[in-house]
């Protein structure tokens, strides 16, 4: 069984100082949760902050975007040697916001995902349709999107990253969306990632779901056969709230294994 993934990508709604208290909090409350791998995406100035709180802990952290190039004249953009020397061990990619506000498309994020890889760093690569269709709808969009992100990625790199389905219509809403949407949409992801890059590859992929995801979907999306985990936002930013939510995680997902097979 593929381990679970739980994470979270605070945006920037919390300020320099703030970041550092929550973060200590987060490191401290995730200490002692065992069989979940943890991580965080906090704005780019909290990264010094977080080598020094994360240092010896299991959570893995890491920043929100990255640019594909090594160096060169991109200002304002981190490359993905900074955040190797920075100790991150994941990064972000291709969120639906970044798309919406910033221009990241399907081939950018193609490429900052090859450049993540060759740097040994965990991607986490965000994707989902825009708005609220038919499941044939979303299906053609996935397919599409896929084929654009897993371009050139080879086979033996598929452990290396994640996917994280997030359809822009349930991001900052008041309900994630529906369970057997999510289970459908993850399993058509293996799919076509089983097409794309062969089917021992995609039953290692972890795929992960975002979108709005309070403490009482948690149970009920772990126990989905095809989610790995979980990308929660805002829900997060209550470290007692995020522990708890990480715990019944790891118990829903122990609980998916202990049932006897069909």
């Amino acid at each position: 069984m593929r381990k679970l993934a739980v994470g979270t990508n605070i945006k920037m709604y919390l300020g320099y100082q703030q970041t550092a208290s929550w973060m200590i909090g987060i490191a401290a409350a995730l200490s002692d949760i065992p069989h979940v791998e943890t991580f965080v995406f906090v704005p780019a100035p909290s990264l010094v902050d977080a080598q020094r709180i994360f240092s010896g802990m299991p959570t893995g952290y890491g920043a929100q975007n990255m640019h594909w190039a090594a160096s060169g004249p991109y200002t304002g953009e981190l490359s993905a040697e900074m955040l190797v020397e920075l100790g991150c061990t994941h990064v972000e990619l291709g969120h639906a916001e970044r798309r919406q506000y910033f221009g990241d498309t399907d081939e950018t994020v193609n490429l900052k995902l090859k450049r993540a890889l060759a740097s040994q760093l965990r991607a986490v690569v965000c994707l989902g349709e825009v708005d609220r269709c038919t499941p044939a709808a979303a299906r053609a969009h996935l397919g599409d999107q896929l084929g654009r992100l897993l371009d050139g990625i080879p086979p033996h790199q598929a452990a290396g990253f994640m996917l994280a389905y997030e359809p822009r219509w349930a991001i900052g809403v008041d309900a994630t969306a529906p369970a057997d949407h999510v289970q459908e949409m993850h399993a058509y992801i293996r799919t076509v990632a089983g097409c794309l890059l062969g089917h021992d590859a995609a039953d290692k992929l972890r795929i992960i779901y975002g979108g709005s995801i309070g403490p009482c979907d948690v149970s009920t999306l772990c126990s989905l056969p095809d989610v790995d985990g979980l990308f929660i936002g805002r829900s997060a930013l209550d470290v007692g709230q995020f522990r708890q939510m990480v715990m019944d995680a790891g118990n829903a997902r122990i609980a998916r294994r202990d049932q006897p097979q069909q």
